[in-house]
């Protein structure tokens, strides 16, 4: 049993990004690269450099934006009961 192996892999191309591999994968999805049979992988520097410079060439990144706070709820007036 030959388990095909490639000399770049996701660890590689996470490497180069400066992402997680996870991230690196879910970039390889969106981008809507195709698999080298069952995994992800590129025999050559230049293979993998292209795959590169495709994913960054997508759209830029989001800014991480701080969490927006909320105002804190405005209190209701107590009601006071008549006392008869």
């Amino acid at each position: 049993m030959s388990k095909e192996e490639h000399k770049f892999n996701v660890d590689h191309l996470a490497k180069a990004l400066d992402v997680a591999p996870e991230s690196a994968r879910i970039a390889l999805r969106k981008h809507k690269i195709e698999k080298a049979g069952k995994s992800y992988g590129w025999n050559s520097k230049t293979e993998m450099d292209a795959v590169v410079k495709k994913i960054k060439a997508g759209a830029p990144k989001a800014e991480k934006k701080p969490a927006a706070k909320r105002a804190p709820a405005a209190k209701k007036p107590v009601k006071a009961e008549a006392a008869e």
